[in-house]
């Protein structure tokens, strides 16, 4: 099945220590913000079985991160700046 978000499948890598996509419903995606974590999820597992997927909603966003499965550790992206920023905590 093809999903309408498959576009994002090129985005499942590694990104730099600290880095994350931030999506924004209305701009990025139509559907409700818990429900794009799923896609985010969704998009781990069809790019291959050790790829994760990790995020968090803050408002309308959906700030979310992938990671190897056997890699050295899974992303903490509360600690993020991105996220604290958008939760008004810097």
């Amino acid at each position: 099945m093809v999903s309408k978000y498959d576009p994002l499948l090129p985005g499942v890598r590694e990104l730099k220590p600290g880095e994350a996509y931030v999506a924004q419903k209305g701009v990025d995606f139509d559907c409700e913000p818990e429900s794009f974590r799923q896609i985010v999820y969704l998009m781990a597992k069809k790019k291959g079985a050790r790829w994760r997927g990790t995020s968090v909603v803050v408002g309308r966003r959906v700030i979310y991160t992938y990671f190897k499965r056997d890699g050295y550790s899974r992303p903490n992206l509360d600690a993020y700046p991105i996220v604290k920023k958008f939760k008004g905590e810097s």
